[in-house]
């Protein structure tokens, strides 16, 4: 009895700033709203019980305060719900500070010039019998969050995951930060991004979308948003397709940057960086990964990587000892993994790839018709800076890798604009200057390397068919090759020791 007295005054600050102005039904629209007319507790629509504000019927409501350990709690059957957050700070330590257990549809909306924040902590010990809350905000219906000028919202997920939507995420010109020990944004059917700046960083996976029943979901849509991500597993999942339109993309860390069945860069800034596979076109289920043992720890300072609980979101594939090899090595290619239906597609925009393996790596197929892509592959030789099972049509764009030559690809024949692969004898130090001209001794393609390199492949909308190009690093000419068919190669795949001088910063990136 002292316990549950103790979490009901818990919470006293959070009723105290929640309620001051007490509540109102208005019948015209069914919208509940907080205003000064009445006693808080008068309105059968919001309950106090157990230490929560239980919100149980569908309207308008305006959150404000402050407490350590309380929680609001949604269960309004199919009616709609929209929370106005204004300056409110709430924090739980048993479960989600904002639970939408049941409603219509649910629209948080921040309140202009206002900081709110939603915290969890490691509530192991979760009450007997109650819903699994593995969230500070955790929706089992569609969420949509949107912002507002000067306002900002704080998510920090001490258990488990930062913002959940067991349905569709959406999220509209909002500013928000999450911190979290797993997954920072989860909509199992989708999430969709637009117009919003979000940091996230994560323990597990930064963005993800994992429903595989449905044709139609299992996506993540991202238009005209500034997101960076700091994830100790996968960057940004989307099961069945990842589309990104425009923005300013940052997968600054990750062990795989992009995942999804399906990939499609229509434009915007992109830079991903992966300890593994960087851009990776995959079934989703993890088949086509190797499997390298435990690697994933939580943000948090002391904590393991928490696990969902049963039956949340889905099991992940188990991990076991590293495969024989050296460390850092991987399987050999092709080592029985099936090809997936899917493909890459990098249609504009400029993405930047930093690859510890593969960089541009589909199980599937691939096409670029336009955009610059930028890939600084891996060293390892049993790794490629370009990796597609199935087709690789180049039609348009700017395309430069560099890389080991152990696996160097090119993109396949059925290319209809120019591509040069130079594979060298020995590797090259970063720092490199690597140039391309043509017979008339236009420059055409200059790079100074950022990284130490064996290989590359190169094409520009200027080369032309039939025509004659000089290649050189440092000043010294490496070949010339005249373009008779669409892919051009020289020189075969090799090992060797650093060679050349650091040059100045120059190229096209």
């Amino acid at each position: 009895m002292m316990k549950h007295l103790s979490r009901r005054w818990a919470i006293a600050p959070l009723y105290a700033a929640l309620f001051a102005a007490s509540t109102q039904v208005s019948a015209a629209n069914n919208a509940i709203e907080l205003n000064v007319a009445q006693p808080p507790l008068s309105n059968p629509a919001i309950l106090v019980k157990d230490g929560r504000i239980l919100i149980t019927r569908g309207g308008t409501y305006r959150l404000t305060g402050q407490s350590d350990n309380g929680q609001i709690w949604v269960n309004t059957g199919d009616e709609k719900v929209t929370l106005q957050l204004d300056n409110i700070q709430l924090s739980n330590a048993y479960g989600s500070a904002l639970y939408i257990e049941e409603a219509g549809d649910v629209d948080v909306e921040l309140v202009p010039n206002s900081n709110n924040r939603f915290e969890d902590h490691n509530h192991s010990a979760e009450k007997e019998g109650e819903a699994k809350q593995n969230a500070p905000i955790y929706s089992k219906a569609d969420l949509k969050i949107t912002g507002a000028p000067q306002a900002t919202l704080t998510v920090v997920g001490r258990y488990k995951d930062g913002i959940v939507s067991k349905d569709d995420l959406d999220i509209r010109r909002a500013n928000i930060s999450i911190e979290t020990v797993d997954d920072g944004l989860y909509g199992q059917d989708s999430v969709d991004i637009r117009d919003s700046k979000i940091l996230i960083k994560a323990g597990d996976d930064g963005i993800k979308a994992d429903n595989e029943e449905r044709e139609d979901k299992g996506f993540v849509h991202i238009e005209g948003s500034d997101i960076q991500i700091f994830a100790k597993d996968d960057g940004i999942k989307g099961v069945r397709k990842v589309d990104i339109y425009s923005g300013n993309i940052r997968v600054e860390e990750s062990y795989e940057g992009i995942e999804s069945r399906n990939i499609t860069i229509h434009g915007g800034d992109i830079f991903v960086k992966a300890e593994d596979d960087a851009v990776n076109i995959s079934d989703g289920s993890g088949a086509n990964e190797p499997n390298f043992g435990e690697r994933v720890k939580g943000f948090f300072k002391g904590g393991e990587r928490g696990e969902h609980p049963e039956g949340e979101m889905g099991e992940r594939p188990p991990r076991g000892e590293r495969p024989e090899g050296q460390p850092g090595e991987r399987p050999p290619h092709g080592g029985g993994k099936a090809k997936v239906d899917g493909i890459m597609t990098i249609l504009g925009g400029r993405t930047h790839i930093q690859s510890g393996g593969d960089g541009f790596d589909s199980n599937g197929d691939a096409m670029m018709s336009g955009g610059e892509l930028f890939i600084e592959g891996p060293t390892s030789g049993r790794d490629g800076y370009i990796d597609v099972d199935g087709f690789f049509k180049l039609t348009g764009g700017r395309l430069f890798a560099m890389g080991s030559a152990g696996m160097a690809q090119a993109p396949s024949d059925d290319s209809t604009q120019p591509v040069i692969q130079i594979n060298l004898e020995s590797t090259y130090a970063k720092g490199a200057m690597v140039t391309i001209t043509n017979t008339e001794s236009n420059q055409v393609f200059e790079q100074v390397m950022p990284m130490d390199f064996q290989s590359f492949t190169v094409s520009e909308p200027e080369f032309t068919l039939g025509q004659t190009y000089q290649v050189q690093i440092n000043g010294e000419d490496i070949t010339t090759v005249t373009l008779d068919t669409v892919i051009t190669r020289f020189g075969n795949a090799g090992r060797g020791g650093p060679r050349g001088e650091r040059g100045e910063k120059k190229g096209w990136w």
